[in-house]
């Protein structure tokens, strides 16, 4: 036996030289590097197939026929989101007018301001609901919007009223809170129309704590107190409407590329030009009729001794929704070819909304209180708010419309302007959640 076959060789640890916080060093850096690159694949490939000790089965691996009881669940659940996001769609738009784009005409030419440099009325809700807000046994669904709302006018500087700074004159501070809630029967996917109840509490103030009256007994608008504590309103709602139907085009149509290019309107970049294509339609109508309530002991005391304030109103309102079923469509020049990048999907592009309202008090006043006028049941001048807007939602954003109003106020619903009687027209910008779906 050799010398060689018995020799042990020294061996060197490629570490023994080095300190040990850069050994600590490097292992924190190579355990990062496992825990990014490999871990996400481990836990990919360990996913769970028990639960609670219990078997986990895919839904869609079942029979049509099997589990009713999770089906039914399912489909609750569904229905639920469905009534949620309905409660959504038909809120009513935040608006944004500037000068010179809105007109107002006061019917009392003593009253006339001069055109306001902003015009705004923001009411976008916050929702709660979704698929697990409903009572299983009643099979109620229920949804609630919390809406900080508030109304502001920005004045001209006008000397007539001492109007000076471009003030914001007695903004409106509404903050409410909006319940929603239907039956399974009423809101059911067989359905053509569709029922549902809402109850609206909402606060009305102005800020102000000046006297309502002037020493000439008329209303005082520069810094008069006005506020309503809370006032209620009860509604019947429904809607007809195809918009949540999740059908596919039937008619026929012509081949993909001739059908984009009859319809496209395109943008050319270097190798792709891209456009939407559209076959169907989907309508939504919705509706409201409600009662608006003002309690006696939430109202403000100084008004109603001088029944100058309409403490019970009819309200109701109609919409319309036009939604062209779309979807997205990228030429590519390497396939010579449109390629379908998303499944068929409404999208809103007009919406109609019409507003109207009646003072229903028998005993119902105009200044001033020393010689106040009894307004007559139907005195339209005077009782009658009338709306009529429509809606062209901005391409590309799911949120934003461009918007056109007349209206006519026989009583303004600006806090303490609401003895004067308007006539407007009002053009700008609209904020809501407008049917705006990819079919992804």
């Amino acid at each position: 036996m050799s010398n060689l076959d018995t020799y042990q060789f020294p061996r060197k640890n490629p570490f023994s030289n080095l300190p040990k916080k850069q050994i600590m060093k490097k292992a924190i850096f190579v355990l990062s590097v496992f825990s990014f690159l490999y871990l996400p694949i481990l836990s990919a490939q360990e996913k769970p197939t028990s639960y609670k000790g219990e078997n986990v089965i895919e839904l869609d691996s079942l029979p049509a026929n099997a589990v009713p009881e999770v089906r039914k669940v399912v489909a609750n659940r569904a229905l639920s989101v469905n009534f949620f996001e309905s409660t959504i769609l038909f809120a009513e738009p935040s608006i944004i007018s500037f000068l010179p784009l809105g007109i107002t005409y006061n019917l009392d030419r003593n009253l006339q301001k001069k055109m306001f440099i902003l015009d705004a009325d923001i009411r976008t809700p916050i929702a709660l609901g979704g698929k697990k807000w409903y009572w299983e046994r009643l099979e109620l669904f229920n949804a609630f919007h919390v809406i900080p709302r508030f109304q502001v006018r920005i004045f001209q500087n006008d000397p007539k009223f001492d109007d000076r700074s471009t003030p914001v004159r007695t903004p409106s501070y509404m903050p409410t809170i909006k319940y929603f809630i239907t039956q399974k029967k009423l809101w059911n996917t067989e359905r053509k129309t569709k029922y549902f109840f809402s109850v609206e509490l909402f606060h009305h103030s102005n800020g102000q704590d000046g006297a309502e009256f002037t020493k000439d007994s008329i209303i005082n608008v520069y810094n008069g107190n006005f506020g309503e504590n809370l006032v209620f309103e009860f509604a019947i709602n429904g809607s007809t409407s195809n918009v949540f139907d999740s059908s596919t085009p039937t008619e026929e149509v012509p081949t993909e590329y001739e059908r984009a290019e009859r319809l496209r309107t395109e943008t050319q970049t270097k190798n792709l030009k891209t456009t939407k294509e559209k076959i169907d339609v989907s309508k939504s109508i919705f509706w409201k009729v409600g009662v608006e309530w003002h309690p006696k002991g939430l109202t403000n005391k100084v008004f109603l001794e001088e029944k100058m304030y309409g403490r019970y109103r009819l309200n109701a309102n109609l919409g319309y929704i036009f939604a062209p079923e779309k979807r997205e469509l990228i030429y590519s020049k390497e396939e010579e070819a449109w390629i379908a990048v998303e499944d068929w999907g409404p999208r809103e592009s007009v919406r109609l909304l019409a507003n109207i309202s009646y003072i229903l008090d028998g005993s119902y006043y105009s200044p001033p209180t020393d010689n106040p006028e009894k307004i007559n049941f139907f005195n339209i001048e005077k009782r009658l708010n009338l709306e009529g807007a429509v809606f062209w939602r901005i391409k590309g954003t799911p949120s934003s419309a461009l918007f056109g109003k007349i209206s006519y106020l026989g009583s303004d619903p600006y806090n303490i302007y609401f003895q004067q009687s308007l006539f407007s027209i009002k053009v700008g910008i609209a904020l809501n959640k407008f049917l705006y779906s990819t079919g992804n």
